[in-house]
């Protein structure tokens, strides 16, 4: 066999699974089995689809786009300094811009052939789809450089299009969020500034609806004042810079509370026209500023930590399913103990303790808190979904809940109390029939039951006829009630008392 077919011969091996013959066929090349299509390309999306579940490859491709970035801003001021001279792009930019472009060009490859179809569909699909534009705007990008170069007697007619490319270029940048969901700090710092931006444009609103109706007013007054005297409100005096019109005065009024400019220099062109304005201007300035502002950081500060806890969640379900699936949990999907205890050296159970500010030898506490049942086992469902309550401060639901239960177990508690009450007349009287007045009578025990009524009225009789001969009746009854005790049950759970 030639020596450039023997790494060909090989992969073939691997591929079907014929380890065992694998010595055989090399000696024998007339033998050879070929790869079949199905089974290389089973083999190359398992190969690129455990390449892409590594932890490694994302922390790699996000150092790609990080050194990107760089060369972005390089080729940026490269750009400005070399219009000035004249001068053009050293070729390493070059070169590392290409290897860049490569780099990206082979994951967008790999998950492909990793997720096939589903890449497209699967959970998170539209920065998919936004990686492959921005793949394929790279390579057009270099497609139509090399074509330029090629062809200099060309250049002025592409130079408009290499305008276009290169201001979508910038478009690439947007890449680095992808970064973010590889530190978690920062996901929830983007995740709680985009739950913000639903009171954020709500907050504009009422904020230029302020400052619309006020710019109104002291537009009118300037107007007013420029009937008397127009050469007070010309260019180039403090009145026509500030309020010269109903945009200028909205937009001083909007850098008066933002400190654009010193609502002092704002307020003076007012007063010394009419020196009540001033008075309404500094009510303009604590409403905005003291009040309305204050208020709105409020909110914001609210909604990212409702973000934040929010994610904080997510967090530890991920976590907590990440622990399930390294037990070895059969069919039943049950946890026990020795299952969970074999998880207490890992990392992520001791930073998930830790957040509970419980200690790990605390863990057998928390299992046997979560089994309800004390069957010696978890759902695992039921594991998570506790995890979560345990979880932080209780809510109103969670004290609800137990109020009900609480209540619940009192009405059941009073039935029962009411049910005892009761049964001692019962039992008595039937003690006393049985018994009789001189010991036991078996025959009536094994009798058939009777009515409770006919029970409490043969009983009365005969008290009334021997009350004096048979004093220490009670005694007696009591002594067989001890005797007894079998025949009393089987007789109550018949439902004759």
């Amino acid at each position: 066999m030639p020596k450039g077919d023997m790494p060909r011969r090989i992969l073939q091996l691997h591929l079907l699974g014929e380890e065992d013959e694998e010595d055989e066929d090399m000696d024998d090349p007339d033998e050879a089995i070929p790869c079949k299509k199905e089974s290389l390309c089973t083999c190359i999306q398992k190969m690129c689809l455990w390449l892409v579940c590594l932890e490694y490859f994302d922390y790699v491709m996000g150092l790609a786009i990080l050194a990107n970035a760089v060369l972005m801003g390089v080729q940026a001021d490269i750009a400005v300094q070399n219009a000035r001279t004249g001068a053009k792009e050293p070729p390493v930019i070059r070169a590392v811009a290409v290897a860049l472009g490569a780099v990206f060009t082979a994951e967008l490859v790999i998950r492909i052939l990793a997720y096939r179809v589903d890449f497209f569909t699967k959970p998170g699909w539209r920065w998919n789809v936004f990686d492959f534009l921005l793949v394929f705007l790279q390579l057009s990008e270099e497609v139509v450089t090399v074509l330029v170069y090629e062809n200099s007697d060309a250049v002025s007619v592409n130079l408009s299009f290499m305008r276009i490319l290169r201001v979508l270029r910038l478009v690439r940048i947007v890449r680095l969020v992808r970064v973010l969901r590889l530190i978690r700090e920062l996901r929830t710092l983007v995740q709680s500034i985009a739950s913000t931006m639903t009171s954020l444009l709500w907050t504009v609103v009422l904020l230029l609806l302020l400052i619309f109706v006020v710019g109104i007013c002291f537009t009118q007054v300037v107007a007013d004042v420029g009937l008397e005297a127009p050469q007070l409100i010309q260019e180039g005096t403090d009145t026509f810079e500030y309020y010269g019109s109903l945009l200028r005065s909205v937009m001083s009024l909007y850098q008066s509370i933002t400190s654009g400019i010193s609502w002092r220099d704002a307020s003076q062109p007012l007063e010394r026209h009419q020196p009540i304005m001033g008075l309404v201007f500094a009510v303009y300035i604590a409403f905005a500023a003291l009040a309305m502002l204050n208020v709105i950081t409020g909110v914001f500060v609210e909604s990212a930590m409702a973000s934040a806890r929010e994610e904080n969640n997510v967090t530890v379900v991920s976590r907590m399913r990440e622990l399930v699936s390294k037990m070895e949990i059969g069919e039943s999907g049950r946890m026990t103990w020795e299952q969970f205890e074999g998880q207490l050296n890992n990392p992520i159970m001791e930073a998930y303790f830790k957040s509970l500010d419980l200690s790990v030898t605390e863990a057998e506490s928390l299992f046997r808190l979560l089994d309800i049942d004390n069957e010696g086992s978890i759902d695992v469902e039921e594991f998570i979904a506790g995890c979560c309550r345990i979880h932080g401060p209780a809510k109103a639901i969670d004290l609800t809940t137990l109020m009900c239960q609480v209540m619940l177990l009192h009405r059941q508690w009073r039935s029962h109390a009411m049910l005892l009450e009761e049964r001692p007349f019962c039992a008595c009287s039937r003690i006393a029939y049985l018994c009789g007045p001189w010991g036991c009578n078996h025959r009536r025990l094994q009798a058939p039951a009777i009515n409770l009524r006919d029970v409490q009225h043969l009983t009365l009789n005969r008290r009334r006829r021997k009350i004096e001969a048979h004093s220490d009746m009670y005694s007696t009854g009591k002594s067989c009630f001890r005797t007894h005790a079998g025949y009393e049950s089987e007789f109550l759970s018949a439902g004759t008392v």
